[in-house]
């Protein structure tokens, strides 16, 4: 399956990543990782990659780790159109955050908050 879907993102123009951070019945804190990418017919695929624990770890450079760990994976950083998390401001404050560093690397991720 995640041979799928490097192969169907390659061939896409356009790519968004969706990361999102909930704590389970286990109590670890769960970051879920999902890539949205539109097709040159306009068809919308959303694919879910997976779940990363980061409990031990919910720095800006853990989740910048993640999030630039699956563009290089997904060889997808000049496809990258938007990036989205919830309100927590370590992903979406205004100055030291990871959509702040992302924007950095690849200005047109345009951030939205989910």
């Amino acid at each position: 399956m995640h041979e799928k879907i490097v192969k169907e993102v390659q061939k896409w123009p356009f790519v968004a990543v969706i990361m999102d951070e909930k704590v389970d019945i286990s109590n670890w804190l769960q970051l879920a990782t999902v890539l949205w990418y539109v097709s040159t017919n306009g068809e919308v695929c959303e694919r879910f990659i997976q779940f990363d624990n980061v409990s031990d770890d919910r720095t800006v450079t853990n989740l910048a780790e993640h999030f630039f760990g699956y563009v290089n994976e997904f060889d997808c950083g000049n496809k990258l159109v938007a990036q989205t998390y919830d309100g927590c401001s370590v992903m979406a404050g205004q100055h030291s955050d990871l959509q702040k560093l992302v924007r950095s690397k690849y200005p047109s991720a345009l951030f939205m908050h989910c």
